[in-house]
């Protein structure tokens, strides 16, 4: 991997870090407003339920906490963008271990004063699912793997230490629902590892990518100013191979009669737009014919057709 691309790819890196910063405020903030909302419209079937609304505003404000930390966290990113830096590894592992722990939170918040294995049940749980999913945004397979570790490992424990702690009893939809919470701690380790794969694939394709067009502007840079656009592309498209062969070829060779005495006495720059003025139509028509410029030296060319390809007409 070049400099300048592993510059530009630590940019696109940061680039979408921010996205994703920008894509879990917009998600905390929304909870956030779903929570507000029902704050308002079911207060009194929320203490059915619960003692107090204690929970309800202790989760509001974890993701109104997390909704500004994300905030921040796009401003410093856009700081580590302009000064052309990186974010530190241990820093990112340490941001998502925090994200992806923001479920885990809210669950042991109400865990503490539900005291019910049904709070595994609750629509929060699939947020571990989608902050995993965002983590692809890292580019980074081991990130993202961490991250479904980190859920999964977390729902687990939780779901065992409520199990654990459950009174016991001959309840069928008790004991249904401890299998699927344990069922559901593996499954999101295992969204973590589908992740990590979607995040190994893209970073996989942009590193091809990148060979591909480096090998296609080193074709033109190579070729470019002395061969045909069609022999350029040609070469580029792969219909065939540079190998070292012997074959029968059309070679020009090309000087300006009389050109030491004139260049004698004439200004470098009178020199110089000569050339221009006599090159520039030569190597167009050679070009156009499918040839390659070997070389330009001071009134000479050297031109070749039907090496490395040949339109029969060399």
């Amino acid at each position: 991997m070049t400099k300048s691309f592993e510059r530009q790819f630590n940019s696109e890196i940061l680039f979408s870090e921010k996205l994703r910063a920008t894509l879990l405020a917009v998600l905390f903030l929304t909870v956030l407003f779903i929570f507000s909302m029902i704050m308002l419209l079911v207060r009194e079937t929320i203490l059915e339920y619960l003692e107090s609304f204690t929970p309800v505003y202790l989760t509001m404000g974890v993701f109104g906490f997390f909704a500004l930390r994300e905030l921040s966290i796009r401003k410093l990113i856009d700081k580590l963008i302009r000064e052309n830096r990186k974010v530190p590894e241990f820093v990112r592992y340490v941001t998502l271990f925090l994200e992806t722990s923001i479920p885990t939170i809210v669950i042991v918040i109400f865990a503490f004063y539900l005291q019910s294995i049904f709070v595994l049940t609750t629509p929060v749980v699939y947020l571990y699912f989608i902050i995993i999913a965002l983590s692809t945004l890292s580019l980074d397979y081991k990130l993202t793997l961490f991250s479904g570790f980190v859920g999964g490992v977390e729902y687990l424990l939780i779901a065992v230490y409520m199990i654990l702690n459950q009174e016991a009893g001959g309840d069928m939809t008790l004991t249904t629902q401890q299998f699927m919470s344990i069922a559901k701690g593996f499954l999101i380790i295992a969204a973590g590892g589908a992740s990590g794969f979607v995040a190994y694939q893209l970073r996989k394709r942009i590193f091809n990518s990148f060979k591909l067009i480096n090998e296609r502007n080193q074709v033109i840079n190579l070729f470019g100013q002395q061969v045909s656009k069609e022999i350029v592309d040609e070469l580029i498209t792969g219909k065939t191979g540079i190998k070292s062969e012997s074959k029968f070829v059309c070679v020009m060779f090309l000087d300006i009669e009389g050109f030491t005495p004139f260049a004698e006495k004439r200004k470098p720059e009178e020199i110089i737009d000569f050339q221009n003025k006599i090159f520039s139509f030569m190597i167009e028509i050679i070009t156009e014919n499918n040839g390659i410029i070997n070389q330009i030296l001071g009134d000479g060319i050297m031109a070749t057709f039907g090496a490395p390809l040949s339109k029969g007409n060399d």
